[in-house]
């Protein structure tokens, strides 16, 4: 409601006077003044003004540069300053690097937080392959050890302190004692004794009942199927797994993937079966990414429009596994680079 005068409070502009309407936060004309800024510098060595309201909570230029602020990370070797430029290049942080390098995002927080550490081979080929260097130079640039390296040597000390020299008589006598240690001792009153103890208390008992219980449950009649059409066939075709599911399924009326999941580990075992999942299309990602680097972008980095209907149409003329639709082809891509370690340095980040 609008008074005749001042309502007593004052105008959020500086300027002193009060304000006329009940509710209201300025004079008519009057407004805020710019809101004063002050000049950080992120970790990219990059100034940025840096509004007073956010001077508490600002961390970096962008989110991958707040997050890599607040993991406190501090390289302390040639390697991890190359690992470090990387990730404000990409601005993936050290979970993006981990991902690309297929490595564990554990094992790489430990070697940046523990100076003078060392890290796996495993490790130091994963980072070579993605900063585009050789193993030796990244063993180089990382201190020139391996923790497989310093383990062995440990365990060769320790083994020198505390078993005796190879070739000795006292090395022989060890290796005697420890296999005697190992043995059990039964002869035939004491195993006939623990028999009858176990029969005469329902162990024995028991412990039939609870073997023809575990035999009859549907998973353990289909492991028997199994066992048996391996028996007879030990290197079948996939056709043939698929008719031995099917079969299975019917016989046991249960569905064809539960019959899967409890044959996974028996097929893997026997070689029959990969764990290391569906492989990823990379004939697919090299033509999307062919196409992506010819094609014209605006100017804020995305792809002109058009670009995923001439991508399907060259992966239909390349029999390269299209999909039906435009739509699934963009889906494909977004969850396929996020993973795929050639598309972490496109533009506008691969859209």
């Amino acid at each position: 409601m609008r008074g005749n005068g001042p309502v007593g409070s004052l105008c959020e502009c500086g300027c002193g006077e009060q304000v006329w309407t009940r509710g209201c936060r300025f004079r008519p004309g009057h407004y805020r003044g710019p809101e004063k800024t002050e000049q950080r510098t992120c970790i990219c060595r990059v100034n940025v003004d840096v509004p007073m309201r956010r001077a508490l909570s600002w961390r970096g230029c962008c989110r991958g540069h707040a997050m890599l602020r607040a993991s406190k990370l501090q390289p302390w070797n040639a390697l991890q300053l190359r690992c470090w430029e990387w990730m404000m290049k990409t601005r993936a942080g050290l979970t993006g690097l981990a991902r690309a390098a297929g490595v564990s995002h554990y094992a790489l927080r430990e070697w940046f937080w523990h100076r003078g550490s060392t890290t796996s081979i495993k490790v130091l080929t994963g980072l070579a392959n993605v900063l585009g260097i050789q193993f030796e130079q990244a063993l180089l640039e990382a201190g020139g050890v391996t923790s497989d390296q310093i383990h062995r040597a440990q365990a060769k000390v320790l083994r020198a302190e505390y078993l005796p020299t190879p070739g000795t008589q006292a090395f022989t006598d060890h290796q005697r004692r420890a296999a005697r240690s190992r043995r059990r001792h039964f002869t035939p009153a004491s195993a006939a004794a623990s028999v009858a103890a176990r029969r005469a208390n329902g162990a024995l008992q028991r412990w039939n009942d609870a073997g023809i219980a575990l035999a009859r449950t549907p998973e353990r009649r289909a492991l028997q199927i199994l066992r048996n059409f391996l028996w007879w066939h030990p290197s079948p075709t996939a056709d043939m797994v698929k008719a031995w599911v099917q079969h299975a399924a019917t016989s046991l009326a249960v569905e064809a993937g539960v019959i899967r999941s409890w044959w996974r580990d028996s097929l893997k075992n026997a070689g029959l079966h990969s764990g290391a999942g569906r492989p990823r299309l990379e004939g697919r990602c090299e033509l999307v990414r062919e196409l992506m680097a010819g094609w014209g972008r605006s100017a804020s980095g995305r792809l002109r429009p058009g670009f995923w209907a001439a991508a399907l149409e060259r992966l239909e003329a390349a029999a390269e596994g299209a999909p039906g639709t435009e739509h699934e082809l963009l889906v494909w891509w977004r969850q396929h680079s996020a993973i795929c370690p050639a598309t972490l340095l496109l533009p506008g980040d691969g859209k």
